[in-house]
């Protein structure tokens, strides 16, 4: 004998159903929404650390610049490297 179920009782298991598919639609929309702001957030740390190395180099050559002429300004006339030293 096959069983019957009223109206009612189909109505409750498609509507149960249809909400574990609206939260797992939401769920799904979440999980998104976060990898989506975390892969901004890695990229954006990315280019801040490629923007102070570039900085960082820009420094040091300048640095290295500066040293480089006042070491020049100080050898013109004299030979390299001991008066240099004694200079030091």
């Amino acid at each position: 004998m096959p069983i019957t179920y009223s109206s009612s009782q189909k109505n409750q298991s498609n509507l149960g159903g249809t909400i574990w598919a609206i939260l797992g639609i939401i769920l799904l929309a979440v999980w998104l929404a976060v990898i989506w702001g975390l892969k901004s957030l890695h990229q954006d740390a990315i280019n801040n650390q490629i923007q102070e190395s570039n900085n960082i180099s820009r420094v040091l050559q300048e640095q290295t610049t500066r040293v480089l002429t006042i070491i020049g300004n100080q050898c013109k006339g004299q030979t390299f490297p001991l008066n240099l030293l004694r200079s030091l």
